[in-house]
């Protein structure tokens, strides 16, 4: 994995990274974490992220960790070197949602049998993320670590 650290929380030091992180062809996969004082509204940063030939996933937070330090700005962009497969599930504030229908039906896209870790991004705002949850670790278990945010 590459992960890099960019402080300003600027589209262009985003860019930056992103560029250094793509180009190395070992990379599968994007991740970007970036704290919620950073310059990135969606007229801005869409263009890039539509430019990245890469399954990526991501979101903006409060603040953000690396290397020990809390950050209220910038961003962290993480490269996988193996597979990433992202799914999206829709409905998260809908009571009414079976959210085990919805996971033991896409299960095969969500994990493959090397899988080991499971990142799970919600929308802080959604009304049933504890729902979701549960009916994650009651399809997968402890058979997979969960690592997430909201």
């Amino acid at each position: 994995m590459i992960i890099r650290n960019e402080s300003t929380g600027t589209l262009q030091g985003l860019n930056s990274i992103l560029s250094e992180v793509t180009a190395n062809d070992n990379v599968q996969g994007i991740i970007i974490l970036a704290a919620n004082n950073a310059e990135f509204v969606p007229a801005g940063i869409d263009p890039i992220l539509e430019s990245i030939a890469k399954p990526l996933i991501g979101g903006i937070f409060t603040s953000i960790i690396f290397n020990d330090e809390v950050l209220d700005c910038g961003v962290i962009v993480a490269g996988l070197t193996r597979e990433l497969k992202t799914v999206v599930v829709p409905g998260l504030s809908d009571p009414g949602k079976d959210f085990d229908y919805v996971i033991n039906n896409m299960e095969d896209n969500l994990v493959d049998e090397k899988a080991e870790t499971m990142f799970v991004l919600v929308d802080g705002y959604s009304k049933q993320v504890s729902r979701l949850l549960e009916s994650l670790f009651n399809s997968f278990g402890v058979n997979l670590n969960f690592l997430g945010g909201g």
